[in-house]
Parts: structure tokens; C-alpha cells; sequence
């Protein structure tokens, strides 16, 4: 055997191992985190779960705020790649969207005091991974919003001057939003659901489709 093929095979197995004990590391802090809650835990008890010596650990995370975000992140991921199969086939873009919006609530609702901590430390983070990390998290809620618009766009229902994309963006930042304002007390349960609403209603009303803009109107510009 080639010596740059044995090189690139311990490189493999290597690369292979580092990625199954940041997983192992993800699924201990997503189980800890919900058992004990993010004061309680510590980093000790995450490598002990995780089966690795504290010192492996560190080669992952800097102090427990990394934790936080690469477990939370970790579960929010699972939970958002299951969301799409639930969409209720029938009825209007915005009441889909809604739905996305409502699942998401539900989840951040399992511990309403972890999300508040996870939203706190991702905001100040320098960690350049770690906003990546968050970054896709983000990304995925939009890209099930983008496929939501993009099929009511298709039935003329949405207008096409603007891209799927650029659409889920703007709705995704009401939801952002009424989450924050929801997590941090600012909104109760109830508010957060009934402003994302009204929100999301003005906002259907300047992109719903009209005979100019509607499912013939040529391709989306993307603005």
C-alpha cells in the first residue's frame, strides 16, 4: 500500500474517532442539561457521561457555554429535521407557517430557562464555530419555511417577486423575535403565539400573490 494511502486512512479513522466523541459529548450534555438543568451541571459529570477523561473533554469545549449551545444546537437540529413530516398539507401559507413556529415553541418550551440561557450566551459568544453551529440551526428552521412559501408560491397564492428565500428570512426574524421576547419574560406563553400572529397576518398581506406577481408572473427576483 501507497504511503499517502495509509496516511489518509489514519487520517479516516482519526477524523472518525474525533467525530464520534463530539457526539457522545453532545448526547451527555443534551441529557444532563435536561436532568440537572444548566447551573447544576458540571463539565466533570458531562465526561463522565460521555465516557472520555475531563482533559478529552476540554480538546472540545472551552467551559460549560460551549456545552450549552453545541448540545442544545445538537437537539434543536433532531428536532427540526422531524418537522416537516407533521406539516398539515391543507391550508393557507400563513397558518403552515405558523405551525413551524408553534413546533419550535413547543420545543423551547421543555425548559424555558435553558433556552433563556442558550439565546444569552449565544448573543455574546466569540466562538466562531459555535455561531456556525447556531448559524445552521437557523438555517434549517428556514429552509422548512422556504419550502413552505416556495409550494404556495407554485399554487400563485404568494408572490414571486421575491424569492422563497429572502421570504423565510423575513418571517423567520418575527419568529425570532416573539422567541426572545417570549424567553426572557417579556411575553408570556400566550403572547408570543398571538403577536407572532398578527405579525406574520401584515406580513402575508404585502406578499400575498396578485394577478402582476401571481404563479405566472416568470421567475422570483431575488432582492
Amino acid at each position: 500500500m501507497k504511503r499517502d494511502s495509509v496516511v489518509k486512512k489514519v487520517v479516516g479513522r482519526r477524523e472518525q474517532k474525533k467525530a464520534e466523541t463530539a457526539e457522545r459529548i453532545a448526547m451527555a450534555g443534551r441529557k444532563l442539561l435536561r436532568a440537572k438543568g444548566f447551573d447544576a451541571l458540571t463539565t466533570q459529570e458531562v465526561a463522565l457521561e460521555a465516557g472520555i477523561p475531563p482533559g478529552t473533554l476540554f480538546g472540545y469545549i472551552s467551559n460549560k457555554t460551549d456545552l450549552l449551545i453545541i448540545a442544545l444546537v445538537h437537539e434543536a437540529m433532531e428536532f427540526v429535521a422531524t418537522i416537516p413530516s407533521r406539516i398539515p398539507a391543507a391550508g393557507s401559507c400563513k397558518d403552515r407557517v405558523m405551525f413551524v413556529f408553534e413546533e419550535m415553541a413547543v420545543y423551547h418550551g421543555r425548559d424555558v430557562e435553558i433556552t433563556r440561557h442558550f439565546l444569552r450566551e449565544l448573543a455574546i459568544t466569540l466562538n466562531k464555530e459555535l455561531t456556525e453551529r447556531s448559524h445552521a440551526l437557523g438555517d434549517a428552521v428556514r429552509d422548512v419555511i422556504s419550502a413552505i412559501v416556495a409550494e404556495h408560491q407554485q399554487r400563485g397564492e404568494v408572490t414571486r417577486e421575491l424569492a422563497a428565500e429572502d421570504i423565510s428570512r423575513l418571517l423567520f426574524s418575527h419568529y425570532w423575535s416573539s422567541l426572545r421576547y417570549w424567553v426572557t419574560g417579556v411575553y408570556s406563553r400566550a403572547e408570543y403565539s398571538t403577536t407572532l400572529r398578527k405579525a406574520l397576518k401584515w406580513q402575508f398581506m404585502g406578499i400575498a400573490a396578485t394577478p402582476a406577481t401571481g404563479a405566472g408572473s416568470g421567475k422570483a427576483r431575488a432582492g
